[in-house]
């Protein structure tokens, strides 16, 4: 989720890995592998938002996490079509402090969420064609699924109640109005839609006597699929609507 700098301040990260693989051939056409694994981590970080600024100690928070999945490998090595296919599964966990939780007896003082990376099917084809006249097709289609997300559950004022002048306040200094804040939902407990994309490669190779060249046409995103890259929330309804912006569309190249 988040990078910083390795230094005197940065925990040390710890991790226990155990995997267990197999592979089998096939002559020379078709292999396939298998591969299973876990992994623990102690020492994983995250960003403190409820830092002291004068305390150079407490910039991080420091947690545990774990990750577990199966990888799936078939190939296809000979033949006019070659390729392969990969089939994923993962489950990813953190654990951190909840620097929200000081102080208050009713709320669990650690949180527990799946990271942003936490996808938990991954799967990828590609296909290699070679077509008469020296041509070469190439596709590949991956899917993922959705990926998580901190979804806003609500957006509301800052005031406070200045008892002198017996009125409300803005919390910040008066400018375009009160500050607007939001209400977040459970960390990481929502999920952006499925992720897929189909990419088209034709190619062929051209000898001359002073070399080669060889042209191409590629389309990335062929069916024009709107994969979600973030959300927007408009918080003039109830419950608040998002709108998503979407990845490329429809990339021819030459």
């Amino acid at each position: 989720d988040t990078w910083i700098v390795a230094g005197q301040g940065t925990p040390v990260l710890i991790s226990d890995q155990v995997q267990l693989g197999v592979e089998k051939y096939w002559g020379e056409v078709w292999s396939a592998s298998l591969e299973g694994y876990y992994r623990s981590f102690d020492g994983v970080t995250d960003f403190n938002l409820a830092d002291d600024p004068n305390d150079p100690d407490d910039d991080v928070l420091q947690g545990r996490g774990s990750s577990a999945g199966l990888d799936l490998l078939v190939r296809r090595n000979r033949g006019p079509l070659t390729g392969w296919t990969t089939v994923s599964l993962l489950r990813a966990e953190r654990t951190l402090p909840d620097p929200a939780a000081e102080g208050w007896e009713d709320v669990p003082p650690e949180v527990t969420f799946p990271p942003t990376f936490d996808r938990r099917i991954d799967v990828d084809v590609v296909l290699q064609y070679d077509a008469p006249r020296g041509v070469e097709l190439g596709l590949r289609w991956n899917f993922g699924s959705p990926l998580p997300y901190t979804r806003p559950v609500a957006q509301y004022f800052s005031w406070r109640y200045a008892p002198l002048q017996r009125q409300y306040e803005a919390l910040d200094q008066p400018g375009d109005g009160p500050p607007v804040l939001v209400r977040l939902g459970d960390r990481n407990g929502e999920r952006y839609p499925p992720y897929h994309r189909l990419d088209i490669t034709v190619r062929k190779e051209f000898q001359r006597s002073w070399g080669s060249w060889t042209p191409y046409l590629q389309v990335l995103n062929a069916y024009n699929r709107k994969n979600v890259l973030w959300y927007f929330f408009n918080y003039d309804r109830t419950p608040p609507t998002p709108s998503g912006l979407s990845m490329f569309p429809v990339l021819p190249g030459v």
